[in-house]
């Protein structure tokens, strides 16, 4: 990788030769990407932050999704107080604090100075002075702040509208939802899974039960099963002492009937023709789901 580059106008014009960042002037005049707001009342200290690019800049992200070389990026930071205000606690801009300054390097021009590195050259310029940057290297002083928006080139594109709508997708509430979805998703899928798995369990059971409404066999229907009364489903001749019960079906009774048959209700039917229960807990935890959505 190429190093210590003479730096030239079509680089930037705000680089030496020795990777040198000098401050640019007039950055004001370039394109506004956003603004931060920064509270901090519990410390007392709260800041706005205005972020300005080079020309061309954010033009060519749009195309590309990339800051082209050269790109200049300048923070302009400033103390901000805040009063109530009829229309709420506002904030409003003081004194200058921090100017941050970014330059993109593409190529690697200055690999043995300390303020360049990660695709950028880095700067920090202290309140009104503009002739002394202080940052001595870029990973003890700069980099930190930037570690969240690692995957984006180092830069918090989601705050800069000007870099279009694309940005949004970068953002913590679009990772949220999407994290969401996401989750959501998957849960379905483990649901959509374990329907599947209680209804081949259910196999077993289809030969004395129907999941039609009415429609009786050796045993009773279980569609509407969900919340139904023992003993109740019209049409169905039961025995004494599943018509005597009182209950209803929901995930912890079929669960305790489906353990001990025979000994939740003493004297059903099935009792008579299911003897063995059904005594693994996961299967059937799966198979009172799936009796529950009929």
């Amino acid at each position: 990788m190429p190093s210590n580059h003479t730096a030239t106008p079509t680089f930037s014009p705000f680089v030496d030769h020795k990777g040198n960042i000098s401050f640019p002037y007039g950055f004001k005049s370039w394109q506004h990407l956003g603004s931060w707001a920064v509270i901090g009342e519990e410390r007392g200290e709260s800041s706005l932050h205005n972020v300005y690019a080079s020309e061309g800049a954010a033009e060519a992200y749009i195309a590309t999704g990339k800051f082209p070389d050269g790109t200049v990026l300048v923070k302009d930071v400033v103390s901000a107080s805040n009063a109530e205000h009829t229309t709420g606690n506002a904030y409003w801009a003081e004194k200058n604090a921090v100017r941050f300054v970014m330059i993109k390097d593409s190529v690697g021009r200055f690999s043995n100075n300390a303020l360049w590195g990660d695709g950028w050259g880095w700067a920090l310029f202290q309140g009104n002075d503009t002739k002394n940057q202080v940052a001595t290297g870029y990973r003890d002083d700069c980099l930190g702040c930037h570690v969240p928006a690692k995957q984006n080139d180092w830069v918090y594109v989601y705050g800069y509208p000007a870099l279009g709508e694309s940005v949004k997708n970068f953002s913590p509430l679009a990772k949220k939802e999407m994290d969401a979805m996401t989750g959501a998703m998957s849960r379905a899928k483990e649901s959509a899974e374990r329907l599947a798995l209680g209804e081949r369990i259910f196999g077993q059971c289809k030969a004395c039960h129907s999941t039609v409404k009415g429609k009786h066999k050796v045993g009773p229907s279980l569609a509407g099963l969900a919340g139904r009364k023992a003993g109740s489903a019209e049409g169905y001749r039961y025995s004494k002492a599943m018509k005597a019960a009182d209950f209803s079906w929901d995930e912890n009774t079929l669960d305790m009937h489906l353990r001990d048959v025979s000994g939740f209700v003493p004297g059903n039917k099935m009792a008579v023709l299911f003897r063995r229960n059904i005594s693994e807990a996961p299967t059937r935890r799966v198979l009172i789901e799936y009796l529950l959505t009929l």
